[in-house]
């Protein structure tokens, strides 16, 4: 039987991993063209989120053209967060993709969409890419 968690319960088991992880000791295929770390896997798992790693993957074309075109090297800092737009509750959901820190460095890519059921107490949520493997900051 399936054990649902809850957002709080996601919340806590993702940070207890990225607090003790160092590295990862393998790469993950098959999903999609994207790799994807240890990290990577236990947040999509936990989380419900492989959605997130194919909504990577399919920005990828579009992200390396832009890092070829400016002559960036091939490292990409991913931003999954919200922001309120109403008074009553509405959130719009915003993955964008940077060459380096967010703010500080050119803006890849930005897509925004109305829905997700990701935990909003992991947002701002962080992840890199570099030479086509996905994972988390603490994995680099």
């Amino acid at each position: 039987m399936t054990q649902t968690l809850t957002d709080k319960e996601k919340t806590e088991k993702v940070k207890e991993y990225a607090a003790h992880t160092i590295g990862s000791e393998h790469t993950y295929t098959g999903l999609t063209a994207l790799e994807y770390t240890d990290g990577m896997k236990f947040v999509a798992e936990t989380c419900g989120a492989y959605w997130l790693l194919i909504m990577v993957d399919s920005l990828q074309p579009e992200v390396l053209k832009v890092l070829q075109e400016k002559k960036l090297r091939n490292f990409q800092v991913w931003v999954l967060k919200n922001k309120l737009l109403t008074s009553e509750g509405a959130v719009e959901w915003v993955l964008e993709a940077w060459s380096d820190l967010p703010g500080d460095s050119e803006l890849l890519t930005r897509q925004t969409f109305e829905f997700s059921d990701f935990p909003m107490e992991l947002l701002p949520f962080e992840f890199w890419v570099e030479y086509g493997t996905a994972m988390l900051k603490q994995e680099r």
